[in-house]
């Protein structure tokens, strides 16, 4: 089965990196809200969009920039916004799902450009301990895929090449079948996912 296949009724908004899931033609347009630079500010000001859509599941992709701006000096003081802005989602859409993918690494050379992004495994322990706290929010941990494909990072150590997309698309919708699981009172690995990333 194929991972693409199991996107439905869905919306995924994020910044430059998460862009390609529809400019790499894997999942269509009018479901990828994206844009370079973005933040949780634009996801905020995308609300009526997601709206408009009334998904069961959101997807969120973003950190990047976030952790580079500087708006938010600290990892409690992003996901302090974080969590307001999931309130008002929440508030017009309060049966949709929300999975959170945690923010991927930047690499070499990179921080010649942004030492902050040093601290992205620290912002994204905070989204995913502000997920632990939320009804129907979900953090999608990326971490052990992203180091295990960490040769599909291209060369500004920034964006990733079009082969990780279905790695990451695989974490995405296995997170949606645990979640999914849970709610009935058991869980699931991501071992047991019938997505595959081929």
């Amino acid at each position: 089965i194929s991972v693409w296949s199991m996107f439905d009724d869905y919306v995924l908004l994020g910044d430059s990196r998460a862009v390609g899931f529809s400019f790499y033609g894997f999942l269509p347009e009018e479901r990828v809200i994206a844009e370079a630079g973005a933040t949780i500010l634009h996801l905020e000001e995308h609300i009526p969009d997601i709206v408009a859509l009334n998904p069961s599941n959101i997807f969120l992709c973003y950190g990047l920039n976030d952790v580079s701006i500087g708006i938010w000096p600290t990892a409690e003081d992003y996901v302090a916004q974080f969590s307001d802005i999931i309130g008002q989602i929440q508030a017009q859409l309060p049966d949709a799902n929300i999975f959170i993918s945690s923010i991927l690494p930047a690499r070499d050379p990179a921080f010649q450009k942004s030492t902050a992004w040093y601290n992205i495994p620290e912002y994204s322990q905070a989204v995913s301990d502000m997920c632990d706290t939320i009804s129907h929010c979900y953090y999608v941990d990326n971490d052990a895929t992203a180091e295990e494909y960490s040769t599909l990072w291209d060369t500004d150590g920034i964006h990733v090449q079009i082969d990780f997309y279905p790695h990451w698309a695989a974490n995405l919708i296995t997170e949606v079948y645990s979640a999914s699981l849970d709610e009935d009172g058991t869980s699931v690995s991501a071992s047991n996912t019938t997505a595959d990333a081929a």
